[in-house]
């Protein structure tokens, strides 16, 4: 093969750009995330015609009770408030490594952040200890002061990183003392990097700095979106349980399954299992579904999570390790839209009877088709009682894959209005209870009980 043919250049460049992409995936996150606050603007400042890219990625979001929270109030910090009522989102500052071929070879460049802030409206968390805040404006030896008053934490001073660069995670929050309502998250990132230009060879023969070093934002809406939702267990009764939970027994009524509207015992909503013996419980295997009122709710999203309340376990059993999964009545292929089993119209009317087709098993897929795989779980423990427990969706560019049970098509949409919570174990005596609608609705009731019905958080 002749130096510096074509073949050659091809290979180098898609070798280089290969090793890129790997190298900017991991440093992204290995537990997955969707890029936001995406900035390519500019043209590389030297010519080239191309630019690096600055990015955040979302890892995470949940809401929670009692987080510690730092915050801006009229230019003022209050910190530490340990009694928040949050809703988070974990944002990775991802060290990333970008490769574009050109016309005389390709550019390899690093961009990094060294400082995140947040203006006023938005908070900055933490789930271990605290991170050091500033307050902006600076003092000198800092970074430059980002365009509107800001708490940040800088993972560096100066322009360079106190650390090698790496993944930092920052909790940025929307927050209450109370009712946590929908709204906007904003933060800036203080971007910078380098890049180095190789020709055909693998020779450097150029350099440059970051086109886009510099404070650029991003602005995040979160809506919180009500759902409808039923509980059900496989026990058949003679009439209708009461709303305390009560079975008086009815010999004149026919012996089926208990609809559980409204119910408001332990909170109105339980998943798990109990089986007659240590238990001398007859409830047997029960799941929650969910149901988004409208289809429009699923449009128009980057992440999400179903969050619900935790209001206890029966007796001393434990809550199991309860999963998100879809029903396997949403089937893919050809044609489309994809059949639909009848029961998944039964809403409020759902029974054990006319349950969803769902066969949970298996570990955290966190990918895949979840029907029979947990896309999500959730282990609860006692100290996550009486606060919101959450279960993560899947990722805008994921809910379309065929691996994650999509087939590019509007229908797909469902697997975001169709969802239950069911143990990944229904073998063992387990239990957990949750709240509802009907609870809220309780009179006299007090917060955090007012805001306890079913929802999922949307990012946008």
């Amino acid at each position: 093969m002749k130096r510096g043919s074509t073949s050659l250049r091809t290979l180098i460049a898609g070798v280089i750009l290969l090793m890129g992409i790997i190298l900017a995936s991991a440093q992204a996150g290995a537990g997955g995330g969707v890029v936001v606050g995406s900035d390519t603007g500019g043209t590389g400042g030297d010519g080239s015609g191309q630019a690096m890219t600055n990015y955040t990625v979302l890892v995470k979001i949940e809401e929670k009770l009692h987080a510690w929270t730092d915050y801006i109030v009229s230019g003022a910090m209050i910190t530490p408030n340990t009694d928040r009522h949050v809703v988070r989102l974990k944002i990775a500052c991802p060290y990333t490594v970008t490769t574009t071929p050109d016309a005389t070879g390709y550019w390899i460049d690093t961009s990094f952040i060294t400082a995140l802030g947040v203006p006023v409206g938005t908070e900055l968390g933490a789930d271990g200890t605290p991170p050091t805040i500033f307050l902006s404006p600076y003092g000198s030896g800092y970074l430059p002061n980002p365009p509107e008053q800001c708490a940040t934490v800088l993972f560096g001073n100066s322009y360079t990183p106190t650390q090698s660069p790496a993944t930092w995670y920052v909790d940025i929050q929307r927050g209450a003392s109370g009712i946590l309502t929908g709204g906007q998250v904003k933060y800036w990132g203080y971007f910078i990097g380098s890049g180095k230009h190789y020709n055909t060879e693998g020779q450097q023969d150029g350099s440059r700095t970051n086109p886009n070093a510099g404070w650029h934002a991003t602005t995040l809406n979160l809506d919180k979106i009500e759902l409808t939702s039923i509980s059900l267990d496989a026990r058949k009764v003679y009439g209708k349980a009461n709303l305390d939970g009560e079975l008086p027994g009815d010999p004149n009524a026919e012996r089926s399954n208990n609809n559980f509207q409204p119910w408001i015992f332990r909170g109105g909503h339980f998943v798990g299992n109990m089986g007659w013996g240590s238990s001398k419980d007859l409830s047997g295997t029960a799941r929650t579904q969910y149901m988004l009122t409208s289809m429009g709710d699923s449009d128009n999203y980057l992440a999400g999570c179903l969050t619900m309340f935790a209001t206890g376990t029966r007796g001393t059993f434990s809550s199991g390790t309860i999963g998100l999964y879809r029903p396997s009545s949403i089937t893919t292929g050809t044609p489309a839209p994809p059949a639909l089993d009848l029961n998944l119209n039964t809403g409020l009317l759902s029974i054990w009877d006319n349950r969803w087709n769902i066969d949970p098993a298996g570990t955290q897929a966190f990918a895949g088709d979840y029907r029979f795989r947990p896309y999500y779980s959730v282990s609860p423990t006692t100290t996550d009682q009486n606060n919101y427990l959450n279960w993560q969706m899947p990722y805008a560019d994921a809910i379309w894959r065929k691996e994650y049970g999509g087939d590019n098509t509007t229908a797909t949409k469902k697997m975001w209005q169709y969802v239950a919570l069911c143990q990944n174990n229904e073998a063992p005596n387990t239990w957990q209870y949750f709240g509802s609608t009907w609870l809220e609705g309780v009179t006299g009731q007090v917060f955090p009980l007012t805001d306890s019905r079913p929802r999922i958080w949307k990012v946008r």
